[in-house]
């Protein structure tokens, strides 16, 4: 095994990280709100990649960096609990639970994927515990392999916390498992992804929509992604560490699971997709949803197709999208046979022809209501013209988010080429 590399190294290597935008992005999984606390954005220099030949870092990193990110997570449950997944170097932490109304003594749990200084730094403040309230979990590999180690952090944590401290052994990914671990939140399973570091684990949230927040199983997703075979330095166990990247790419892709992670760079949130018999690739939702909200508006207007109660196909020109709260909005009034469809039948399929580019995009989707008043506010201020039709106070304004989506952009110069969210 490879000797853990300090916490000042770690650094050395990711380069400069920088602060990110103060946006808490955030995302609904069940009885779950995930949202990103990120203590920054950053370059991290290839050099950490001792496995990657020329060729792969031409391809994929040119410059000889590639995007990374310092994160963790705060699971909020409809209950009013709230766990934190990982603590950060704890620079920027407080900071951003302190925006949410959250107070350290707020922290019910802490689910720790392992114990490096960029993962519990925010567990300790002048020598003493910052969550003097909450349950903290790690693996017992984890544990029992730092409380044999000469690091002062890890020693400094595991001694303050050692009334909270649970440990747990995590079960395999794809085992199904009838372990207890929070008592009263069944859908959180930890999951054994050992290799990182000896007891490195993630959690999975197996609501309807699943989770899985996988913590450092891969840091350059630039070069990890499409060739899960490299590892980095300061993986323990190399070989280890690539079968748990390995199976965990497979079994997200195959069971269609969200995955967030701690190195991934802004959001950090995604899906992934196999493109190959061991390669796979990054869909980023927002950015995915972003260049198509662009398309809808560079083409000035475009349509959507409904189902009437004769189950006959009708098509309406629209004009609105925009992005709210990382989704998609389209706008309409509720007084509408549109809408009235729309609503009885949620799945849609929009199409948009930008003749001046010589592209067209066929989207299939199914659309949410969202009857909060500050929705609307928003979209009518997009666009302010609507304002002589629509008062985001009425009941006739009806907003509505895209969700499921497939989007497919299509030329007669080249291929195809779909995202989704």
């Amino acid at each position: 095994m490879k000797k853990i590399i300090t916490t000042s190294i770690l650094i050395l290597l990711f380069g400069a990280i920088v602060a990110q935008n103060p946006q808490l992005p955030s995302w609904t999984f069940g009885d779950y709100t995930l949202t990103l606390l990120s203590e920054g954005q950053g370059k991290g220099n290839t050099s950490i990649l001792p496995e990657a030949n020329n060729a792969i870092l031409t391809k994929y990193a040119p410059d000889g960096t590639f995007p990374i990110a310092t994160n963790c997570f705060l699971l909020s449950t409809k209950k009013g609990k709230n766990i934190l997944v990982d603590a950060g170097y704890g620079k920027l932490l407080f900071e951003k639970l302190n925006s949410l109304n959250i107070k350290s003594e707020n922290i019910d749990f802490i689910l720790l994927t392992h114990l490096h200084g960029d993962h519990i730094g925010g567990l300790m403040k002048d020598g003493k515990p910052t969550f003097p309230k909450a349950q903290v979990y790690v693996a017992k590999a984890e544990f029992d392999y730092w409380a044999k180690q000469d690091n002062p952090l890890a020693k400094s944590v595991l001694t303050s916390y050692k009334k909270q401290i649970k440990t747990f052994v995590p079960d395999e990914i794809g085992a199904v498992s009838s372990k207890k671990f929070l008592a009263d939140y069944p859908e959180i399973k930890p999951i054994a992804a050992y290799g990182h570091t000896p007891g490195h684990c993630m959690y999975l949230i197996n609501t309807e929509k699943p989770l899985l927040i996988w913590g450092d199983i891969i840091h350059a997703m630039a070069v990890q992604i499409p060739h899960p075979e490299i590892s980095v330095i300061y993986d323990v166990n190399p070989d280890s560490a690539r079968l748990s990247r390995w199976k965990t790419l497979d079994y997200v892709a195959k069971n269609n699971i969200t995955i967030a992670g701690m190195h991934i760079a802004y959001p950090a949130v995604g899906t992934i997709e196999k493109t190959g018999e061991q390669s796979f690739k990054f869909i980023n939702k927002q950015e995915n949803m972003k260049e198509v909200c662009r398309f809808l508006n560079d083409c000035g207007f475009y349509y959507i197709a409904t189902l009437d109660d004769d189950n006959q196909p009708r098509v309406r020109p629209f004009g609105t999208a925009t992005i709210f709260e990382d989704k998609l909005y389209i706008q309409t009034g509720k007084k509408k046979n549109v809408a009235k469809q729309m609503l009885k039948n949620p799945k849609v399929e929009i199409c948009a022809h930008n003749i001046s580019a010589g592209k067209w995009l066929r989207i299939e989707a199914e659309v949410v209501e969202d009857e909060r008043i500050e929705a609307k506010e928003f979209i009518l201020e997009q666009y302010p013209s609507l304002k002589s039709m629509y008062d985001a106070r009425d009941s006739n304004t009806l907003v509505l988010y895209l969700e499921n989506v497939t989007a497919t952009y299509s030329s007669f110069t080249e291929d195809p080429r779909v995202v989704k969210w």
